[in-house]
């Protein structure tokens, strides 16, 4: 999801028009509707304080949420499943020594893979 679609829940939910948000913070109305339509993540950083005081919305809280969207969108463009996305979460908050004994496991367990796949005994 880009700037313009997350602009526009927001605007939706707090039932403001998009009109009135474009007069309000001094752009035009096409500027407006293009960020919004274009869903363009490249707003002018006076803009963007402007909307979110016009909206209300602390603008690192609505940075912090279109960049977890972005992560979100990403993780989903390469089709992981639930599992698999929780264990890229939980594998970004462990410190290199833990990343480095679970890489090893999971090198471990698809040797075993393998090896029983071969018919070879698996120790």
């Amino acid at each position: 999801m880009g700037f313009g679609k997350l602009l526009s829940e927001k605007l939706e939910k707090n039932g403001i028009r998009q009109s009135d948000l474009a007069d309000g913070i001094g752009i035009s109305r096409s500027t407006l509707n293009g960020i919004i339509t274009r869903d363009t993540s490249k707003v002018e950083i006076e803009t963007f304080l402007k909307i979110c005081k016009y909206i209300k919305c602390d603008p690192e809280d609505f940075y912090n949420e279109y960049i977890e969207q972005k992560k979100i969108d990403a993780e989903k463009d390469i089709n992981l499943s639930n599992d698999e996305i929780i264990l890229v979460k939980s594998y970004r908050l462990l410190e290199q020594p833990q990343k480095e004994l679970i890489l090893h496991d999971i090198e471990l367990l698809n040797r075993s893979n393998e090896s029983y796949a071969k018919g070879e005994e698996v120790i």
